[in-house]
């Protein structure tokens, strides 16, 4: 067997395969039979015939069943980046095998389950019929090639399941999941996580290491930005060709003492599953994201907080402060993108000590404790998640323009506030509440205060007189009269 990781893949498939046909024919849905001639009959001149079942037929009448099953997609994935999937696929009477990668594996898959089972009426699975239809498939699709196994250990990650796949020929499992493990590798400690990598190289291929060590470099970057902690793998790893025995291999990845893991609760494997590959496709190969992303993986790998602490502050720099140092905006900007408005300032400071720390550190006069590990953890975290955020999706690369575009709003903001009229001021003009259903505030006041004044002084005043209408009529007469005979005698004086 020269692919292990294919055969034990490819094994779970066809018992689940094996369990549910088992299932569906107990329950009463029958086997079609075809009547064809006996082996030998035509030559002795008898017409005997008997029945084949159409196995091939019922299984492919519960495709959409065996699709569903848990160990469909881990076929799936073991199959697809094999290179001789075309040639088998002729081999076993298909005349235009497909050329897209997925849709080969899913024929190949399908083959072999009818090979497996080849005019079976109860579909129990039989070992001997396993191994020799998966030893027809290693030959075709191995043909030419080299299997290559590289295993290494990872810390800061704990898993709860006994394995996960990833994708692309990697998984995570127990060390006691891994088959023929190193000795070197048994005792003591059993809980070890194992980052596998299993591939295919040409025979003429040169230098097959190189791809090994490349795929785990390219798992370390999901996984560290998964969770808080800082995974990293052991500096030895082992490598495996064809099934021989394991050798051991120095690889790059180096990491300070961690004192915490990231734990993939059961269920959450499809998320991790999910997050690396698309980490995995939107990891840029050049401009300041990526050289961003580059520093942050130096920094991780760093012997102490002290040294990864500029490691952090260059990723910073690249993605928000493209002006240089001398700007002064990346405590601001990252303070904006990375905290809530009351926590702002607070964040701002810490990132303006950690420049100075820094500055410290070069001149050699930093302090030898353990601020400088937590200051250099705390900014890891912020670059950490910037970096994620980015890569899924969910910010744009520009983050220098939303940093200063949430500043202007926050700048705003307070210049409104800080310039809105006081409405209890009589000179500040009408204002009109705008409609609200929730009730007023009431406000008890203090009555206010009483004056006693003194009463008003009282006047007598004489009483006016009365006045008799008819006998002041009668004056007034006698007054007229009385004019009247002035003026004639007045006249006859005159005598006129």
């Amino acid at each position: 067997m020269r692919a292990p990781a294919l055969h034990a893949a490819l094994a779970d498939y066809c018992e689940q395969a094996a369990d549910l046909l088992h299932a569906r024919r107990d329950a009463g849905q029958e086997i079609a039979f075809d009547v064809v001639p006996a082996s030998g009959s035509r030559r002795r001149g008898l017409a005997l015939y008997c029945y084949r079942p159409l196995t091939e037929d019922f299984v492919a009448q519960h495709s959409g069943d065996l699709a569903r099953l848990p160990s469909h997609a881990s076929a799936l994935r073991a199959l697809q980046p094999l290179p001789g999937l075309a040639a088998y696929l002729r081999a076993r009477g298909v005349r235009h095998p497909p050329a897209e990668p997925s849709a080969a594996a899913r024929a190949a898959l399908g083959v072999l389950l009818d090979q497996v089972f080849d005019q079976a009426t109860d579909f129990q699975l039989s070992p001997e019929r396993f191994e020799r239809a998966y030893m027809l498939l290693e030959a075709s699709v191995l043909e030419g090639q080299r299997q290559l196994e590289l295993a290494a250990v990872v810390r800061g990650m704990v898993i709860a399941a006994p394995r996960v796949e990833l994708g692309d020929g990697l998984e995570l499992m127990h060390l006691g999941q891994l088959e023929g493990a190193p000795p070197e590798l048994a005792d003591p400690d059993q809980g070890r996580l194992i980052a596998l990598w299993t591939g295919q190289r040409a025979e003429s291929a040169q230098r097959p290491v190189t791809e090994a060590r490349r795929r785990l470099r390219r798992l370390l970057t999901p996984l560290r930005l998964y969770g808080d902690a800082e995974v990293a793998l052991e500096p030895l790893a082992w490598l495996r060709i064809d099934g021989g025995p394991w050798v051991p291999m120095a690889i790059d990845p180096r990491a300070r003492a961690l004192n915490n893991a990231t734990i993939v609760a059961e269920g959450q494997e499809d998320e991790l599953r999910a997050f690396c590959n698309l980490v995995t496709r939107r990891t840029p190969q050049g401009g300041e994201l990526a050289w961003a992303l580059r520093r942050f993986e130096f920094g991780c790998e760093r012997a102490s907080g002290a040294q990864a602490l500029t490691d952090f502050l260059a990723a910073l720099r690249a993605l928000l402060e493209p002006e240089g140092t001398h700007s002064g905006r990346l405590a601001g900007r990252l303070a904006v993108l990375c905290a809530v408005p009351d926590e702002r300032r607070a964040l701002a400071d810490r990132v303006l000590a950690g420049v100075e720390l820094e500055r410290a550190l070069i001149a050699g006069l930093a302090p030898d404790d353990g601020a400088v590990e937590e200051l250099a953890d705390e900014l890891r975290a912020h670059l950490q998640a910037l970096l994620r955020d980015v890569l899924c999706g969910h910010l744009d690369s520009d983050l220098r323009a939303i940093a200063d575009a949430l500043i202007e709003q926050d700048i705003e903001a307070e210049y409104q506030a800080a310039n809105a009229p006081d409405y209890d001021d009589p000179d500040a003009g009408l204002y009109y509440p705008s409609e609200s259903t929730e009730p007023e505030p009431t406000h008890d006041l203090p009555a206010e205060p009483t004056v006693d004044l003194p009463a008003e002084p009282t006047v007598d005043l004489p009483a006016e007189p009365t006045v008799d209408l008819e006998s002041e009529q009668e004056a007034l007469e006698g007054d007229q009269a009385t004019h009247l005979l002035d003026r004639g005698v007045q006249v006859g004086h005159d005598g006129r």
